[in-house]
């Protein structure tokens, strides 16, 4: 199978070209990114559309993994423009691309196409986004749906894994936040359920797999960590990491000029589990790890 992956520079996207091209399923795959280009990944501007489309159909791909995505609500809420070229006007450009060569597509979507009222959320629960980032996923999957019928929608909530730095990750970048000189607050209200990037990769590669074998495999699909917990808990947990006193981790509420988020987006995996795929890590150990690195890497 010859896959297509964009935003193979970000986050998550490092995670998913690594996995797919060690994951022993014989995948060729051609990784691409913007600014941050490096090894075998080529360079692609996703608002180019006729690159885009000559890229892709000069690959040939049987599947596209569409994962480029600005995903930091307050980034989006600041600048809805700029946001929406690469959220909404890319997506249809790579969805036309993917129908035009005859490929299939996987979008990766987000749990914030749920309000956050009523979890745990199914495929068919009713979406309802509290924020502009949330409505784009929405209507980006409205377009890839309509482009290509048969596409696969993957919904996530927060992600984290292995960080180029602290601020790359709306986990991470909390170590930043805190300190052993002042106090920090935070929200604990709103649950989280941050998923790690391996996590959702090897989910990823499953379905290519699947569908690579003649399984039918489409739809709106569910992936997330089974860990509840709120920037409070994160920040807790970081601070007696970090070797900082955990009472310096104070509970404030959510910040009135942030793009407004779900109390409890909680996703509902089944569908994924009864395919037998899907594995969960413990977040502690693995936000320890990563930390870790970090550390090794700046001394």
């Amino acid at each position: 199978m010859k896959i297509f992956l964009t935003g193979a520079s970000g986050l998550l996207g490092r995670a998913l070209f690594k996995e797919l091209n060690e994951c022993g399923r014989g995948f060729e795959v051609l990784g691409t990114a913007f600014s941050r280009t490096s090894g075998s990944l080529k360079q692609l501007n996703l608002l180019d559309s006729t690159a885009v489309k000559k890229m892709i159909s000069d690959f040939g791909p049987d599947l596209v993994i569409h994962s480029a995505a600005e995903r930091r609500p307050d980034v989006v809420k600041a600048d809805p423009e700029k946001a929406q070229k690469i959220n909404v006007d890319a997506t249809g450009t790579v969805a036309e691309a993917a129908s035009a060569c005859g490929a299939s597509i996987l979008y990766m979507s987000s749990n914030y196409v749920f309000d956050g009222r009523n979890p745990p959320y199914y495929p068919d629960s009713a979406v309802n986004p509290l924020n502009e980032y949330g409505q784009m996923k929405l209507t980006g999957e409205h377009i890839v749906l309509e482009k290509c019928p048969d596409a696969i929608i993957l919904r996530i909530p927060i992600v984290y894994g292995r960080v180029e730095y602290l601020g790359e990750s709306t986990v991470t970048v909390i170590a930043d936040e805190i300190s052993a000189d002042s106090p920090a607050y935070f929200d604990n209200r709103q649950m989280r359920f941050p998923t790690h990037a391996g996590d959702i990769s090897n989910v990823i590669s499953g379905l290519a797999g699947l569908l690579d074998a003649g399984e039918e495999i489409k739809g709106i699909y569910h992936w997330s960590s089974e860990t509840s917990i709120t920037k409070f808990g994160i920040a807790k947990i970081l601070a007696g990491i970090m070797g900082i006193d955990p009472e310096l981790i104070r509970e404030a509420a959510p910040d009135p000029n942030a793009a407004p988020r779900p109390e409890n987006a909680k996703l509902d995996t089944g569908r994924i589990r009864r395919l037998g795929l899907g594995t969960y890590r413990d977040f502690e150990q693995a936000i320890r790890e990563i930390l870790m690195e970090v550390s090794e890497q700046s001394s």
